[in-house]
C-alpha cells in the first residue's frame, strides 16, 4: 500500500513538473511576444513623433529635412514641453505665495484686533514663509486652539 502511495505521489510529481514546464514555456513565449510588441510600439511612436515634427516645422518644403534639422526640431519640442511644465509649476507657486500672503495679512489684522497678544508677538517675530511654520507650532501647543473667524 505504501508502495502504491509512493508511485501515485511520484506520478503526480511528474505531472506537476510537466505542467510547470508547460506554464513556464508559455510565460517565456508571452514575455518574448510582449518585448517584441513593446519594441514595435517604440518604433511606431518614434515614427509618429517624426511625422509630427515634419508636419509642424517642415510642412511645404520641397526637400525633406536632414538629420540635424530634425534633431533640432525634436529639441525645440522637448524644450516647449518643459517650459509648459515649468509655467504650470510657476502658476502653482504664485498661487501658494498669494495664499500665504493673504493668511499673513489676516493674522496681522487679527493680532491688531485682539490687542496683540500671542498673535501680535508672533506677527512681530516672524514674517513671510516663516509665519506659517510658527503659527503651526503655536497652535500645536497644549491648550491652544485655532481662532474662529
Amino acid at each position: 500500500q505504501a508502495r502504491e502511495a509512493l508511485e501515485d505521489m511520484s506520478a503526480r510529481a511528474v505531472k506537476a513538473t510537466w505542467l510547470l514546464d508547460e506554464r513556464e514555456s508559455e510565460q517565456c513565449r508571452a514575455a518574448k511576444e510582449l518585448e517584441s510588441t513593446r519594441h514595435a510600439l517604440r518604433v511606431r511612436e518614434a515614427e509618429v513623433r517624426e511625422l509630427q515634427l515634419l508636419g509642424k516645422y517642415f510642412a511645404g518644403r520641397a526637400k525633406p529635412p536632414d538629420k540635424p534639422e530634425l534633431s533640432l526640431a525634436a529639441l525645440a519640442e522637448d524644450l516647449r514641453a518643459k517650459c509648459g511644465k515649468l509655467q504650470e509649476e510657476l502658476e502653482a507657486l504664485r498661487a501658494e505665495r498669494d495664499l500665504l500672503r493673504a493668511e499673513r495679512g489676516r493674522s496681522e489684522r487679527l493680532a491688531g484686533a485682539h490687542g496683540g497678544g500671542a498673535f501680535g508677538a508672533l506677527g512681530r517675530a516672524v514674517s513671510g514663509a516663516d509665519w506659517a511654520a510658527a503659527a503651526s507650532r503655536l497652535l500645536e501647543q497644549p491648550g491652544r486652539s485655532p481662532v474662529a473667524c
